[in-house]
């Protein structure tokens, strides 16, 4: 009897650790859905401008990833300009506004721009390709670290970023693990993902029969099959 009421606690602590994770991830898509909705609503309300627009992306991702800031920029004819940005305070206003338009390859942030590829810079203060200039734009808008992600018609990227004190929040790599994006094994060495739709995101038949509802493993890697099964950004 004893060792019956014991599994029977263990099968409803794994039903409650179960929902929880189920909770969260219902939870975290209803933030992401909710951002682009608030997207969604500027664009039907601002047919003839882009600004509107441009102002709400800033702000919903700013909000959606707990940053201290965001900034949008567009490419014209080779120079970066700037395109909208979340307040700080006047100096970083001063600072974005005395360094832009720039030219495309002026500036190691501006890889996305130049290559389609997402780059995380963990420390502007300690990354040598990270130039005078971009280490005084970065202390003047009060950050030390960021996240450059590319934005066209056509490509869906995507970036999970989670930080915290270091006696809190597990290192870089044990959250690779946990959400199945380590270089080698999921990711190749330009962190290119090599789940795609080709094979079918390595998607688990058999756990979808257990009760997996997508058969793929870690919550970002389903995000990105949502949306590239979607087709290009522009024809959605």
């Amino acid at each position: 009897k004893e060792v019956a009421l014991m599994q029977s606690f263990v099968d409803q602590a794994v039903i409650a650790i179960e929902n929880v994770r189920l909770f969260n991830e219902t939870k975290e898509a209803l933030e992401r859905q909710t951002a682009t909705a608030e997207i969604l609503a500027v664009i039907a309300d601002s047919p003839e401008s882009v600004q509107p627009v441009l102002d709400a992306i800033v702000e919903s991702a700013k909000r959606l990833i707990g940053g201290f800031s965001a900034t949008v920029f567009r490419v014209f004819d080779g120079m970066v300009h700037l395109a909208a940005f979340t307040a700080t305070d006047e100096a970083g206003a001063a600072a974005l506004h005395a360094n832009f338009p720039a030219p495309l390859s002026s500036f190691y942030g501006f890889e996305p721009l130049r290559s389609g590829r997402v780059i995380q810079v963990e420390d502007t203060e300690t990354n040598p390709q990270v130039d005078v200039g971009g280490r005084g734009l970065a202390r003047r808008r009060h950050y030390r670290a960021n996240v450059n992600v590319p934005m066209d018609d056509t490509n869906t990227a995507f970036y999970f970023i989670a930080w915290g004190h270091p006696a809190q929040t597990p290192e870089t790599e044990t959250w690779r693990k946990f959400l199945r994006q380590t270089v080698g094994v999921d990711l190749d060495p330009e962190y290119r993902p090599l789940r795609t739709m080709g094979n079918r995101f390595w998607q688990d038949r058999q756990a979808m029969k257990s009760g997996n509802y997508t058969g793929i493993t870690g919550f970002p890697n389903q995000d990105v099959a949502m949306w590239l099964t979607m087709g290009p950004i522009a024809d959605r």
